[in-house]
């Protein structure tokens, strides 16, 4: 994955699932930890923002990546597939 999508690498890994077809579904567990550094994760989380989280808007250059020639070149080039096409943002 280019290194520029790793602010929304959750949802590039999600747009590699479907793109391969995989089934997905849920036990309800929680499996995973995964710390964000992203401010509006722990607002939308109702949970205290540590010191130094990253305020701004952090899928905007991500996004216009995605949607440029370079980016759909160099992801279809790394990945095989354009993840945009699978993203409902």
């Amino acid at each position: 994955m280019p290194k520029i999508l790793s602010p929304i690498c959750d949802r590039i890994f999600l747009a590699a699932l479907l793109h391969r077809r995989f089934a997905i579904s849920s036990t309800g567990a929680r499996t995973v930890a995964f710390e964000s550094r992203y401010r509006v994760h722990y607002v939308s989380a109702d949970r205290p923002v540590p010191d130094g989280a990253k305020e701004a808007d952090f899928m905007a250059p991500a996004l216009e990546y995605l949607a440029s020639r370079d980016g759909v070149s160099a992801c279809v080039g790394a990945m095989g597939f354009w993840p945009l096409s699978y993203l409902k943002l």
